[in-house]
């Protein structure tokens, strides 16, 4: 049986990862940015959750300036492992300026996991999965059951720590 829980009986303290889910122009990005200047926000170029962030109405209705940080994707540095320096660096560097640190958006991110999970598979059990779609030179792909452990582990591993 499920149980939910009110928010007076969540102990003080307690920390979440949440999952913001719907539809393009919901109004996920909206939300995410009403937490305040105190947020290291990610983007991804290919997502507009930007511009949202820094349309007129968002400034004068919120007035959020949160830190902001590209994901840019290079040869030497996947987005997922961009993310995590990103995020260790922020921490190490300036963790009094963060309380919420956003991913906008999950689509691209978990793309991203999965990306970097096959690359894992291939150096650990010789994967060629990532062989194949090279070869192919496919963006897009229909994962195989298996190709699904590298991203879970890998995403696992990073809402844990």
């Amino acid at each position: 049986m499920t149980s939910f829980t009110r928010l007076n009986e969540v102990p003080i303290g307690e920390s979440t990862s949440t999952l913001l889910y719907g539809g393009s122009r919901a109004g996920k990005t909206w939300f995410a940015g009403t937490g305040g200047s105190r947020q290291l926000y990610f983007y991804f170029r290919d997502g507009t959750g930007i511009t949202t962030l820094q349309s007129p109405l968002f400034k004068q209705r919120v007035g959020a300036l949160p830190i902001t940080k590209e994901v840019i994707e290079t040869d030497e540095l996947s987005a997922f492992n961009q993310i995590c320096e990103d995020i260790d660096y922020a921490l190490k560097n300036f963790p009094n300026d963060i309380d919420i640190i956003t991913i906008d958006e999950a689509t691209a991110f978990r793309k991203a996991a999965m990306q970097e999970g096959l690359k894992v598979m291939k150096e650990d059990i010789g994967s060629r999965t990532l062989d194949k779609l090279k070869i192919a030179d496919r963006e897009v792909f229909i994962p195989k059951p298996g190709d699904y452990r590298g991203e879970q582990a890998l995403l696992e591993w990073w809402v844990g720590t």
